[in-house]
């Protein structure tokens, strides 16, 4: 059983197990403004394209810290469907 690695930068780890059904989200540091994650919506989208509807998430916020309102507002908005 075998991870693909979607992005693994410095804000941020994505990676999925389509064998689980499964994403793996580390969030890391300190996000001042969206665009020092530009590609993160597609980074999401490759990743969920991977999987079937009803996947888990699994997410590892320890080296998370506080984002500003603008990276809330943007992480919380709705999704697109796949």
């Amino acid at each position: 059983m075998q991870s693909i690695i979607i992005k693994d930068n410095k804000y941020y780890k994505i990676g999925v197990s389509p064998e689980k059904n499964r994403v793996y989200f580390k969030i890391i540091g300190f996000w001042k403004s969206v665009e020092i994650v530009p590609d993160y919506l597609n980074d999401w989208k490759k990743a969920t394209s991977l999987l079937a509807r009803g996947f888990t998430l699994v997410t590892d916020a320890t080296e998370m810290k506080t984002h500003p309102q603008e990276i809330k507002k943007f992480m919380n908005r709705p999704r697109l469907s796949s």
